[in-house]
């Protein structure tokens, strides 16, 4: 994922758009635990960032390209927080898509960073990976007993200013008018995917999570094929117009496939 130009951050909408990213935290009783990410871009997306390379400087014509490599994904343990080390990576396909699993581990669930942006993960200067926003990160705070006690701390919404709302507004009603594209909407946005959820190895006693299933909490959950086979809650999404992100979520919830933990602060008791 290295050596990669910077101007194929200009697609980004398109990268993001061409993206399934699930992350899974595991935790164990005494704080331990991994970090299991699997990541998927289109193949289509793969080839034209290949394309970048013979127009960058630092590329040696004729050095394979691997956009996966084990070295790069060994470099992102660094991303997730103090203490987690690459434990091991398998090179993944489907469809019209390429990616890779990769499993790392923490010595302490208090000292990880789960980023919810798949953004994060296209492959575009993949070195500077451990520069993210700490805002928009999760973290948790876990203490061990009979039971246990864990709080899984959410990205609080950034206040903006009236310029920024301004802005905002702005190119959301741009993507709402583009929206009607229809076929080439669906096409674009189809593969798009996102999943972060908390599995416990043990139980869950009590806990005020939206979504719970057994031992597996789902943080957030989008699944944009979905949103576009649904015509009605899309319609409803555009002619709404949001004020931000925040609201559009909002909207989004009750949509199949959407799953989306509102809470800032999720309280889990588990033993």
């Amino acid at each position: 994922m290295k050596k990669l130009l910077t101007i194929s951050t200009l697609f980004l909408l398109m990268l993001t758009s061409c993206i399934d990213v699930t992350t899974r935290v595991k935790l164990n009783p005494d704080g331990t635990g991994t970090i299991e990410e699997t990541v998927f871009i289109s193949k289509e997306v793969l080839s034209m960032l290949e394309g970048f390379m013979a127009f960058d400087s630092t590329y040696n014509e004729g050095e394979p390209v691997d956009m996966f490599s084990e070295d790069e994904l060994k470099k992102e343990a660094s991303s997730f927080g103090e203490g987690v080390t690459f434990v091991s990576s398998e090179k993944q396909e489907k469809q019209n898509m390429k990616g890779y699993t990769a499993v790392y581990s923490f010595s302490d669930i208090n000292k990880i960073k789960v980023e919810n942006d798949p953004g994060e993960k296209v492959p575009d200067d993949f070195d500077n990976q451990d520069e993210i926003n700490e805002k928009d990160v999760i973290t948790f705070n876990y203490t061990k007993g009979n039971p246990s006690s864990l709080k899984i701390l959410l990205p609080k919404p950034e206040e903006k200013s009236e310029g920024e709302k301004s802005l905002e507004t702005e190119e959301i009603e741009m993507e709402a008018d583009t929206s009607g594209m229809g076929s080439q909407m669906q096409m674009m946005f189809k593969n798009m995917k996102i999943s972060v959820s908390l599995e416990v190895n043990g139980n869950i006693i009590e806990t005020d999570a939206e979504y719970v299933e057994g031992n597996k909490i789902t943080l957030f959950e989008m699944d944009f094929e979905k949103l576009l086979s649904d015509p009605e809650k899309l319609e409803k999404l555009e002619k709404t117009k949001p004020d931000n992100f925040e609201q559009a979520l909002e909207l989004m919830k009750d949509i199949p496939g959407f799953k989306i933990e509102f809470k800032e602060i999720v309280n889990v008791i588990l033993n």
